[in-house]
């Protein structure tokens, strides 16, 4: 697969129009892997964020968990 690339020379024969075919589908192949990884990147967020959510919750709760052991009797 060939990425970039740009215009490359003129032609110098038959044979050359199948590399046009070949870069859209090599294009097409990119887009929906691109797509593809996205996906897997805003999931990743996702659980990222809830993770952060889950660890402030229980350091919130470890915070007062002292006090419910303190004798004031």
């Amino acid at each position: 697969m060939e990425v970039g690339g740009g215009g490359g020379g003129g032609g110098g024969g038959g044979g050359g129009g199948d590399e046009g075919i070949d870069n859209m589908v090599d294009s097409k192949d990119i887009q929906q892997q691109s797509k593809a990884f996205d996906k897997i990147t805003d999931r990743v967020e996702d659980r990222q964020l809830d993770a952060t959510r889950v660890q402030e919750v229980l350091l919130r709760v470890l915070y007062h968990l002292p006090f419910l052991f303190v004798d004031f009797g």
